[in-house]
């Protein structure tokens, strides 16, 4: 891709907007779709979500000492510590689990290449590439973060990132999930 466009790719997946103007199937290689991309779809929702945490500790924190530090004032925590938390403990096994149902609804999860198959209408096209790659996983944590920046350039429009009425339920539970835990943790928080 062009040095702008991954200016911009870069800008948008660090501060989690996700905007996506490249189609990555096609201009980006597996291992910068898998390290660079899907990094920043783990750490940004994490983030987010540690400051949620610290946000919510000093507005619904325990009026006891344990929620103080000695000078009086209210413990937010410590924030990297709870973004590797967030990452270690919340999000890679919910990623995980959801990339093994992804997988096992026939989303894409190999490092082959593209796959050429015949088109059923002979007319003008005697081949078609549909390109694959490690898609179940990177899919997992998108839905999970709440993320854009898909596989494919349509995201989960294309067939191939979501084939079947259970993919389509796994990925909508998944892009709930963790936004409705939010809610309950807060809701918690203050009982």
């Amino acid at each position: 891709m062009d040095w702008d466009l991954a200016l911009h790719t870069t800008a948008a997946f660090i501060t989690n907007t996700n905007q996506q103007h490249y189609a990555g199937q096609a201009q980006l290689s597996y291992f910068a779709q898998l390290f660079a991309v899907v990094a920043m779809q783990a750490i940004t929702p994490a983030s987010g979500i540690a400051a949620l945490v610290a946000i919510l500790r000093t507005l619904l924190g325990p009026e006891g000492a344990q929620g103080r530090t000695a000078s009086g004032e209210v413990a937010v925590g410590h924030f990297h510590v709870d973004l590797v938390r967030t990452i270690v403990r919340l999000l890679m096994p919910l990623s995980c689990v959801t990339a093994l149902l992804l997988a096992w609804q026939g989303v894409p999860s190999t490092f082959e290449g593209a796959r050429v198959v015949q088109p059923l209408d002979k007319g003008t096209v005697a081949e078609q590439r549909i390109p694959v790659g490690p898609v179940a996983p990177m899919v997992a944590i998108k839905q999970l973060g709440t993320n854009g920046g898909g596989w494919y350039g349509a995201n989960s429009a294309v067939p191939m990132e979501n084939l079947t009425p259970v993919s389509n339920l796994v990925e909508t539970v998944a892009i709930l999930l963790i936004p409705v835990a939010l809610l309950v943790m807060a809701a918690d928080l203050t009982g």
